[in-house]
């Protein structure tokens, strides 16, 4: 959980320095999905435990990443899809 966390921290952080990100939305729940808004396009973020993973999906594609302790390349790769 600590790890699902730390990420939702460093996507808000990627966010203020990524021009194309509008809006990072998560609700104080701590267990809740997370919106990534562009221009362009959204991202839904879950957290899934039981694989230590974040699922992530746009309009047209979904996929899976590992959750680690360095959340900041996550983040960033979440940022630039």
């Amino acid at each position: 959980m600590d790890d699902w966390l730390s990420l939702k921290s460093e996507l808000q952080k990627q966010a203020e320095f990524s021009g194309g990100i509008v809006q990072v939305t998560f609700t104080p729940d701590p267990n809740s999905d997370v919106l990534l808004v562009s221009r362009n396009k959204d991202m839904k973020l879950k957290h899934v435990p039981e694989r230590n993973a974040v699922r992530w999906e746009t309009e047209k594609e979904y996929g899976f990443d590992r959750l680690s302790e360095q959340t900041a390349p996550l983040a960033a790769s979440l940022i630039k899809r």
